[in-house]
C-alpha cells in the first residue's frame, strides 16, 4: 500500500490492505508452548529463487555459521534456481526439506528457533503471518509490503546489498543480534506472544469483515 501511495498517488483514503486469512492448523499449532524444541534451527519458507531472496539466505547461513557453528537452517519450498540449489548443497548448515504440506509445516514451526523471512520482492507476507499464529518469531527483512505486514511483531533487519554478507558493516551483525535475542527464552517467549496477537488480525473472518466494512463506508 504505502508503495502505490508513494510511487503513484493513490488516495490513502480509498485503500485498504485487508491482507489474507491464516488457516486454522497454524492458530492450532500456536496453542503449544512457547519455548522452541530446539534453539539451533531456523526455518525459512519458499524456494531458492530471487524472488524469496536465495541470496539473502545463503549469506544468512554463512553469517550464522560462523556466530552458531551449531545452527541449522531447514528450508521448505520446492520453487528452486539450479545456481541456489547448488550453492546450498555447498554450505553444510542448510537443509532442503522439499514441499512440506501446510497441517505438517503449521505442526513444525513451533519447534525451530525462528522463521528466517528475507524475500526481495513481496505483496503481502503471509508465510510471516503464518508462523506469527503458530508460535513462531519472526526475523524479517525491511522491504516492500514485509514491515506492513508484520507491524512490531517481528525482528527487522536491512538485507545486504547484492551479493553482501550481513556482517559487512562495522559494529554488530543485525542477523546475529535478532538470533541471540531470541535464543534467550524470555525474549523469544515474548516474540512469539506479539506475534500471535498480530496474527490474530489476519483470520479469515477478520479479513472478510474489513474488506465489507470497506464497503459499506
Amino acid at each position: 500500500e504505502r508503495f502505490l501511495i508513494d510511487r503513484y498517488g493513490l488516495d490513502p483514503a480509498k485503500s485498504l490492505v485487508a491482507g489474507n486469512g491464516v488457516d486454522g492448523c497454524f492458530f492450532e499449532a500456536g496453542r503449544k508452548p512457547a519455548a522452541a524444541d530446539d534453539p539451533n534451527r531456523l526455518l525459512v519458507v519458499g524456494g531458492l529463487n530471487d524472488w524469496d531472496g536465495a541470496a539473502h539466505v545463503l549469506a544468512a547461513a554463512d553469517a550464522i555459521r560462523t556466530a552458531f557453528p551449531s545452527m541449522t537452517i531447514d528450508i521448505a519450498g520446492t520453487f528452486d534456481d539450479a545456481k541456489y540449489v547448488a550453492a546450498a548443497a555447498a554450505r553444510p548448515n542448510i537443509r532442503r526439506l522439499g514441499y512440506v504440506e501446510s497441517d505438517r509445516l503449521a505442526a513444525m514451526m513451533p519447534g525451530y528457533l525462528a522463521l528466517l523471512y528475507l524475500p526481495n520482492v513481496e505483496s503481502f507476507g503471509l508465510a510471516a503471518v503464518e508462523a506469527m499464529a503458530a508460535g513462531l518469531p519472526v526475523i524479517a527483512c525491511r522491504l516492500t509490503a514485509v514491515p506492513e505486514t508484520v507491524g512490531d511483531a517481528a525482528i527487522l533487519i536491512d538485507l545486504p546489498k547484492g551479493t553482501g554478507s550481513f556482517c559487512e558493516a562495522k559494529g554488530v551483525c543485525p542477523l546475529v543480534s535478532a538470533v541471540e535475542t531470541l535464543r534467550d527464552a524470555t525474549s523469544r517467549a515474548a516474540w512469539v506472544a506479539r506475534g500471535k496477537i498480530r496474527a490474530g488480525h489476519f483470520t479469515w473472518p477478520a479479513c472478510v469483515d474489513r474488506l465489507a466494512g470497506f464497503f459499506v463506508e
